[in-house]
């Protein structure tokens, strides 16, 4: 059920485990999740806020993964992974809201491309990173409504952000 009050858990972790998919609207503080053959991962969060916790996302197969904090922050507390070519979405709304990929998590696609929307700010906190291979682009864009002002933060130089033949788009 994709409604946005399917799934509510308040600040306890859900967990989320699917062969062949996941669509999640959600009124929680914490997920994981894990699609292992195919179809798409997404989840619509309308809690104020959300936090991929420690066991991240992770999709196996070539669909996409789209995650979106409506109202507030999305922290990235454990690593976001595709393993095929489906484009992988994080998604921050509201005036104040950010996303942060923390130490030593990461964002990484294998071929796919990644996009990173914040209508604040985008920071990858020391060692965090956005990484896809091959082809595959990557877009990070602060101040996503275009009403205030936003920044994106890459904290560990020139390793933070990487793809392989694939266009980098940095917009704040």
């Amino acid at each position: 059920n994709n409604s946005t009050t399917a799934i509510q858990a308040g600040s306890g972790l859900v967990t989320l485990l699917a062969r062949t998919g996941i669509a999640a609207g959600t009124t929680i503080d914490n997920v994981t999740a894990t699609n292992s053959v195919s179809g798409n991962i997404v989840i619509a969060d309308t809690a104020g806020g959300l936090t991929v916790a420690t066991g991240g996302v992770s999709q196996a197969g070539s669909g996409t993964v789209d995650i979106t904090a409506t109202g507030g922050t999305l922290n990235v507390n454990g690593t976001v992974q595709s393993g095929g070519a489906g484009t992988i979405t994080l998604t921050a709304t509201g005036g104040t809201s950010d996303v942060v990929v923390a130490d030593t998590k990461s964002v990484t696609s294998t071929g796919g491309n990644i996009a990173i929307n914040a209508d604040r700010d985008i920071t990858l906190t020391n060692t965090g990173t956005v990484i896809t291979s091959g082809t595959g682009t990557i877009t990070l864009t602060a101040d996503a409504d275009n009403l205030t002002s936003g920044a994106i933060n890459a904290n560990n130089s020139t390793t933070a952000i990487q793809a392989g033949s694939g266009l980098v788009t940095l917009l704040a």
